[in-house]
């Protein structure tokens, strides 16, 4: 087998048990990055002002193939998720893979450098004059920020080999991504409304709704359009229940409630005064929880 750390210099020496690291002709450019504070975007580490480090997890990749080398995909050890290649010329960071990865050769005197990356037919590549610094929209073999060397750096967890290899299996690789993203859109909105009583009954059935994309996107039998109509029956519902919550507001009064005491906030207007107290209380406000919701007692 290859030694840790030797250079790859030909297909047949890549392993789905082996982390790799890429190092560019141009060097200056940096390497491919994870960056854990903009997650689902692949940078290059000059965009990140970071230096190249190949002990360094989020600098380090598996090109994991599922049928012994006809297939691969890109994942970041980092991330311990897939790249993409995304319509914006640029690569994401998912759960789930999508693009499917082949390689070029260089050519010219780049060759000394003798790989290209491509997602789904699309160069991967660093120019820092970009966001992120990774770009996937400049195909070429003559490029010192496409063509890159490739060493092998030490082994990759079974553990995760075996789980990344299970998500490779599920397909559908693009409806379970979105289904994860309206479903992170879903929890964020669900913890926002959920301090307000009128909208109990909605936001249940939103929750219920939720919790059945969350089976289905781990699910083995789920077909692109199974996965598909969740991603819309989670948007019915977050649409439901912003109506509902217009209507509401439209037509009923609301107060701040102080939890601890379960009083209302109310307006006080006697001039220098004026201000807002808690009704019947006489304790200052810091550190108050407050509740959304309809007065009860005036």
């Amino acid at each position: 087998g290859v030694k840790a750390q030797t250079e790859i210099t030909a297909l047949s020496q890549l392993s789905n048990s082996k982390v790799y690291t890429v190092s560019l002709y141009d060097s200056g450019r940096g390497t491919w990055t994870y960056n854990p504070s903009d997650p689902t975007r692949l940078y290059s580490t000059s965009k990140m002002g970071s230096t190249v480090d190949a002990s360094n997890p989020n600098q380090q990749f598996v090109f994991l193939t599922p049928d012994d080398g006809t297939t691969y995909y890109l994942y970041s050890v980092g991330a311990e998720k897939f790249v993409n290649y995304t319509s914006d010329g640029r690569a994401s960071i998912d759960t789930y893979p999508v693009s499917k990865v082949t390689f070029a050769s260089s050519t010219g005197s780049y060759t000394t450098h003798p790989f290209v990356v491509a997602l789904d037919g699309h160069h991967v590549g660093i120019s820092n004059s970009y966001s992120y610094g990774v770009i996937t929209f400049w195909n070429s073999t003559t490029d010192g920020g496409n063509c890159i060397k490739i060493f092998e750096q030490s082994d990759f967890s079974e553990t995760a080999k075996t789980e990344a290899l299970a998500r490779i299996s599920l397909g559908n690789g693009a409806q379970r991504n979105s289904l994860l993203s309206v479903i992170s859109t879903a929890e964020d909105f669900i913890l926002k409304k959920k301090f307000c009583p009128a909208l109990s009954e909605k936001i249940s059935a939103l929750k219920v709704v939720v919790s059945e994309a969350k089976s289905l996107v781990e699910s083995s039998s789920a077909t692109a359009d199974e996965l598909t109509a969740k991603v819309t029956a989670i948007n019915n519902a977050i649409a439901q229940t912003y109506t509902a919550f217009s209507e509401i507001s439209s037509t009923q009064s609301y107060y701040l409630r102080h939890v601890a005491s379960g009083r209302y906030l109310t307006v006080v207007t006697n001039g220098a005064a004026e201000g807002v107290k808690i009704k019947s209380m006489t304790s200052a406000l810091k550190d108050a929880q407050l509740f959304y919701g309809k007065a009860v007692d005036g």
